[in-house]
């Protein structure tokens, strides 16, 4: 039984000694002779501009391009500076009041693009 904590502990800590830094800019994928970028200090998506791209596309890609008329879309990051949240505007009728309806929302992660969730209310 010794024997076995013992390798698990040599195999954990040969591990942590030979893994790599996955903190790096960029690392080589020799299957596609390429450099992926693994991370970035400020996310990837580090700004509202970005932010605000993915969540047209994404939303365009399942409400269909009518989706432009709720630009231009708002992007905020949430109190932790972890969580894009985007938001369109409500059109206007003919440049006169309201339109009626609901607006898209997004949530998207700073750190990794992740698309957390979004709504189309009605």
């Amino acid at each position: 039984m010794r024997n076995i904590f013992f390798l698990l502990f040599s195999i954990l800590f040969a591990n942590s000694i030979f893994a790599e830094d996955f903190t790096k800019s960029a690392v080589e994928d020799l299957d596609i002779g390429a450099h992926l970028i693994i991370a970035s200090s400020d996310g990837f998506v580090p700004n509202e501009e970005g932010a605000i791209k993915i969540a047209e596309i994404i939303l365009a890609y399942q409400y269909g391009e009518e989706i432009i008329r709720f630009r231009p879309f708002k992007a905020e990051l949430t109190e932790d500076e972890t969580v894009w949240y985007i938001k369109g505007t409500f059109p206007s009728k003919n440049g006169f009041g309201y339109y009626g309806g609901g607006v898209p929302h997004m949530k998207i992660a700073k750190k990794d693009g992740r698309i957390i969730g979004f709504i189309h209310e009605e």
